[in-house]
């Protein structure tokens, strides 16, 4: 239960954060760029970050030869860059600035992730009909 929750939730966000970055580019660079020229708004995200992959971590740290294994990866994932951005704010800019001064590397990441969004997505919606 609680893995098909977090894989639908981390599912959707990642194909539709994925989406507005492919078709919104210079929105989602202009975001980016705000976001990091405001230290307090960086150490804010950096506490929901934390809170967040505290959470997931808490709720779903499943290592298994299997699937559910992405969503234990990812709520890992979140929980590291919670703690890059509460501890090491600069490297956390340094990081968003390496990705707008190199479009196509941000737009391979963004693939990379609606791809894992879509696999994720596939596992809760259909994997089960087809087995």
């Amino acid at each position: 239960m609680n893995t098909l929750f977090l894989a639908t939730v981390i599912g959707w966000y990642l194909v539709i954060v994925s989406l507005f970055t492919l078709f919104r580019r210079d929105a989602s660079i202009a975001v980016m760029q705000d976001i990091m020229g405001q230290r307090s708004l960086v150490f804010i995200l950096a506490v929901f970050t934390l809170i967040l992959g505290l959470l997931m971590v808490a709720s779903h740290n499943v290592w298994v030869m299997g699937w559910p294994v992405v969503v234990t990866l990812f709520s890992w994932l979140v929980l590291l860059s919670g703690l890059v951005r509460f501890f090491c704010p600069e490297t956390a800019i340094k990081m968003g600035h390496y990705f707008i001064n190199h479009p196509t590397r941000m737009t391979i990441s963004t693939v990379i992730f609606l791809i894992i969004g879509l696999f994720l997505l596939y596992q809760v919606y259909f994997a089960g009909y087809f087995a």
